[in-house]
């Protein structure tokens, strides 16, 4: 059964109290059936950052140039995915260096992912989101690389105690992201993650943890039998019901696997390449 756009596959957006919007995101064809139709999407999410321009210049070179990336690039999904991730930076570098007056610093997140009807493959850089939504239950597929992960732990052990500023602030900064530099971490698992008929896929900006995780799993069980379209307005539309102060822009793309899809098998995650880095 083909990937029907709206039914299946729909992305939608929140400025939040944004002057602008600063994430940018693309749904692409990857692979065709016999028939002519599609059996495989290109997914590819990304949040600028640097402010202003800078932000919105970033997010779009690097959607860019992983589309372009991906595209020109043949052979298996991963080397694809890898040489594309490598592709976007230096699109990232580009754009930096034809205004470093303006755009100097600036950087995105990345969340892409090839999506068929059996499997995904993904890679990221960054804080966003990529879920797998299956049976009544969420789960995160890919690395946080935020040091929020670092500042919850160290609370959980009373190292820190609530409240305290520096790890809040610190909790909200990237360990990495594309910027033009090396890129010393990054999520790229060597074997893809087997999909199920009915499972749901949600690539988000950190603007949608606005909503707690039980708090999304929730909606998400209401909306179980919703098209992918109005999966991800009730989505924004909960965000938005928050009434955060500070709310960020906010991206939902949402992927549908039909029912009636050959089975995969259950869910594993392949090891992924994480390297150590400085980067803040």
């Amino acid at each position: 059964m083909p990937f029907r756009v709206e039914e299946d596959y729909a992305g939608r957006q929140l400025q939040g109290l944004r002057e602008t919007q600063e994430d940018f995101y693309v749904f692409s064809d990857a692979a065709y059936d016999e028939q002519g139709h599609l059996s495989a999407l290109l997914l590819i999410l990304a949040d600028g950052m640097g402010g202003h321009a800078a932000g919105e210049c970033a997010s779009y070179a690097t959607v860019n140039g992983f589309l372009q990336g991906y595209h020109h690039q043949p052979g298996a999904v991963r080397q694809r995915l890898e040489n594309a991730l490598n592709r976007a930076n230096q699109a990232v570098a580009d754009e930096a260096a034809r205004d470093p007056q303006r755009l100097s610093g600036m950087g995105s997140t990345l969340v892409a992912a090839v999506i068929d009807q059996q499997s995904i493959h993904w890679v990221s850089v960054g804080d966003s989101l990529l879920l797998l939504f299956r049976d009544g239950r969420m789960l995160r597929l890919n690395a946080d690389h935020s040091f929020a992960p670092m500042v919850e732990a160290q609370l959980a052990n009373g190292e820190i105690v609530a409240g305290d500023a520096d790890a809040m602030a610190l909790s909200n900064s990237l360990q990495s992201a594309i910027m033009g530099d090396a890129l010393d971490l990054y999520d790229l698992p060597d074997a893809p993650t087997p999909l199920l008929p009915g499972d749901i896929i949600i690539a988000a900006t950190d603007g949608m943890l606005t909503l707690t995780d039980s708090r999304t799993q929730s909606l998400l069980r209401l909306l179980t039998n919703r098209p992918a379209s109005e999966i991800a307005k009730v989505l924004l539309a909960s965000v938005e019901a928050e009434h955060d102060t500070l709310q960020d822009n906010t991206t939902v793309t949402v992927v549908k696997i039909p029912a009636g899809t050959t089975a995969g098998a259950a869910i594993r995650k392949g090891p992924a390449r994480r390297k150590h880095s400085t980067a803040t």
